[in-house]
């Protein structure tokens, strides 16, 4: 399922690194095991591995590289260029063409 907009949970009674429950608005969608535990080290993530740096930032936003661009719309989306369009969308989810209904 899509997993976007999700937040990563610990379930009770459960530490480190073992298992997460995403849930959405809508409820419990899944759990599944941590690949790594994104809170421990945070405050040094540059120490982390560059694994374990990219599996944070794109599983639960932690630990991600300060952002290469600005990302607001209003300072016109539509003239960006293509790897700032790229990555704003990716990441701020901002500047993303439109989609086909």
């Amino acid at each position: 399922p899509d997993m976007a907009g999700l937040q990563t949970a610990m379930p009770a009674g459960v530490s480190g690194e073992s298992a997460a429950i995403r849930v959405s608005a809508a409820g419990i969608v899944a759990a599944q095991p941590l690949r790594y535990n994104c809170l421990d080290g945070l405050q040094d993530a540059a120490a982390w591995t560059e694994e374990k740096r990219r599996w944070c930032c794109s599983n639960e936003r932690r630990g991600c590289p300060p952002p290469l661009f600005t990302c607001t719309e209003a300072d016109g989306a539509r003239t960006w260029s293509a790897e700032k369009q790229d990555w704003c969308c990716k990441y701020e989810e901002q500047g993303c063409p439109p989609t086909a209904a």
